[in-house]
């Protein structure tokens, strides 16, 4: 069974941060599930409040984790690489070590498509532009712990329900859990 996972965006859960190196991230396109490699450079972010980051959270395109986060998706051998981050905010600073940009390189096209609820890309129609629904055909998972959805211009990001139950008992903060039926 699988869970499509997103950052939650409940007020006093939400953690809004700004990359502040945007320039030395540019060129790397982190929403391809492609390596980005050693070159890639510590990520720079500004908190816009004084709360303590989520263990999960998006800036821009990134998703950002926690130290006690990585190690969970690193005990179930989930495909991510993973680079250093700065956080900083008015009264804080967590340094190296403490949250990292989580790159998910498993990208498969696992949608069941006669169940799913999609609109294909009006000029390309092998593209998906929006998803109402998702719907997993499990056999296209190869049993991966953690996947996002290929073709796909919307962040359709799924985990293994073991993954999910590991998160959940370590309370990891920022993830909203929507089941999938396969």
């Amino acid at each position: 069974m699988y869970y499509r996972i997103k950052e939650t965006y409940d007020d006093n859960l939400y953690t809004d941060a700004t990359v502040t190196n945007m320039n030395d991230v540019m060129l790397f396109n982190v929403t391809l599930a492609e390596k980005l490699g050693s070159n890639f450079p510590v990520l720079q972010l500004e908190l816009d409040s004084d709360l303590r980051p989520n263990d999960f959270f998006r800036s821009g395109p990134f998703i950002i984790v926690s130290a006690k986060m990585k190690k969970i998706l690193e005990s179930v051998r989930a495909d991510y690489e993973y680079f250093d981050v700065i956080i900083t905010s008015d009264t804080a600073t967590y340094p190296k070590g403490d949250f990292f940009f989580a790159h998910l390189l498993c990208g498969i096209y696992f949608l069941n498509k006669e169940e799913s609820v999609y609109t294909p890309y009006e000029s390309n129609d092998a593209f998906i532009e929006r998803i109402e629904k998702v719907v997993i055909d499990e056999q296209k998972m190869g049993g991966a712990p953690a996947a996002i959805l290929k073709n796909c211009f919307e962040d359709v990001t799924v985990y293994q329900d073991k993954l999910v139950d590991k998160m959940i008992q370590a309370s990891i903060s920022g993830v909203e859990y929507e089941k999938l039926n396969h």
